[in-house]
């Protein structure tokens, strides 16, 4: 985004990086403190013009549009803008964040998040992810957007998109579920199907609707103590839902204590760290240039206790294995030519 100013409007320039995107919501975000409902009454009254022209409110951004804003608006609305964020982390918080960077390209990047920290800030919670990223902002570039999220102790691959482009584009595949996330748990109990779909309706607090969720999942190994490994692939996209269908089916994540009942293992021993065991280990998605892109994430301190304790071995599991499976039960295999 350019701009120039005169003294009753200011003029900006879309560029390539603000697209795709609704003329509505780009307004809003770069003036956040002006209402949605005033925005909308400047656009249709023609106040706020798009290449000279009055468009509809959710007109779509083409590279080279030029904005139209009153000055009086545009003016108050810059100056009165508080950022969200800090600017600057100190030395603790900007290594902390770029620890966790295990891919980078220039269209994404991607963080092994460890337990016990938040993607996004909530009324109790200023320190997260989200806040961090500008410790990884590149010079002359915005920050690094969230694309999708995990559980506040849910460990594991959290893909940013660098750029508002690549932000729209893997937004829209998740949304059209193109893209494959498989999770590792550690389970109460013995898992005995050694594949498994499991469609239901789920809701995750009595606020929210119920929801059609899927998701299947496959036994990596047994522990003779009662516990299991399995490797989940959810096909919907729903709050908690792994969390839930595992609850559903009897056997709870390793210190969930929502929708789990035990705080404490006795077979664990010392082990028992209260973490909960449930790791977003790898996503497969297709990046700008259509080639395909696999990301994996190494299992932090507490899930390896759990595994050193049970003697599994993370190579021990195959994905492709997984994914056969998924082709071979769930879904009909693309046929080969």
């Amino acid at each position: 985004m350019t701009s120039s100013n005169d003294d009753r409007n200011a003029f900006l320039s879309i560029k390539e990086d603000d697209i795709p995107q609704r003329l509505d919501r780009w307004l809003k975000r770069l003036m956040p403190n002006v209402s949605m409902v005033f925005l909308h009454k400047l656009i249709r009254t023609g106040a706020i013009r798009t290449n000279g022209k009055c468009v509809p409110v959710g007109y779509a951004l083409c590279n080279g549009d030029n904005i139209r804003i009153p000055q009086r608006i545009y003016s108050k609305s810059i100056c009165d803008k508080i950022p969200d964020v800090p600017r600057k982390l100190n030395h603790k918080d900007l290594m902390y964040i770029r620890n966790m960077v295990i891919y980078q390209d220039d269209h994404f990047l991607a963080l092994n998040k460890p337990p016990a920290i938040a993607v996004q800030e909530g009324t109790k919670t200023r320190k997260c992810i989200d806040n961090m990223l500008v410790g990884l902002q590149r010079e002359n570039e915005d920050r690094p957007r969230l694309v999708h999220r995990l559980d506040r102790d849910t460990s594991g691959v959290l893909l940013l998109a660098r750029t508002r482009k690549s932000a729209a584009i893997i937004g829209k595949d998740f949304s059209d579920r193109k893209i494959m996330k498989i999770y590792w748990a550690a389970v109460e109990g013995i898992v005995t199907s050694d594949f498994f779909m499991m469609n239901s309706i789920i809701r995750a607090n009595s606020n929210q609707d119920n929801q059609a969720s899927t998701f299947c999942y496959r036994v990596a190994c047994n522990y003779d103590n009662g516990i299991s490994w399995v490797a989940l692939y959810p096909v919907t996209g729903r709050k908690h839902q792994i969390r839930i269908h595992m609850s559903q089916y009897g056997h709870p994540v390793l210190f969930d204590c929502q929708y789990g009942n035990k705080k404490s293992y006795p077979m664990l021993g010392n082990n028992n760290t209260g973490i909960m065991n449930l790791h977003s280990r790898s996503i497969l998605f297709n990046s700008l240039d259509k080639n395909k892109i696999a990301i994996q994430a190494p299992l932090h301190k507490h899930m390896i206790n759990t595994w050193d304790l049970c003697g599994w071995q993370p190579n021990d599991f195959k994905e492709k294995d997984f994914l056969r499976c998924y082709y071979d039960v769930c879904i009909d295999r693309p046929t080969e030519e």
